[in-house]
């Protein structure tokens, strides 16, 4: 996957202006698990988190089954 590609799609915006507003992550569930801590290490009680990509209904699922339980 193209992430800039891919944010300016979903957004209709500029991936330097959107990687600006919110942060952006891409990767395997190594990369995502580290990603998350990093929100809760900083004090983060609540974190919302979008998908992109050909998948929208499967990433969910990947993302409990993959990711979440490195998060333990």
């Amino acid at each position: 996957m193209n992430l800039p590609r891919s944010v300016e799609g979903y957004y209709g915006a500029p991936y330097v202006f959107m990687s600006g507003q919110q942060d952006l992550c891409a990767g395997g569930p190594d990369a995502w698990a580290q990603w998350l801590k990093d929100f809760v290490a900083a004090g983060a009680q609540t974190v919302v988190v979008r998908f992109d990509g050909p998948d929208q209904f499967g990433h969910p699922e990947r993302c409990a089954q993959e990711v979440l339980p490195r998060l333990a």
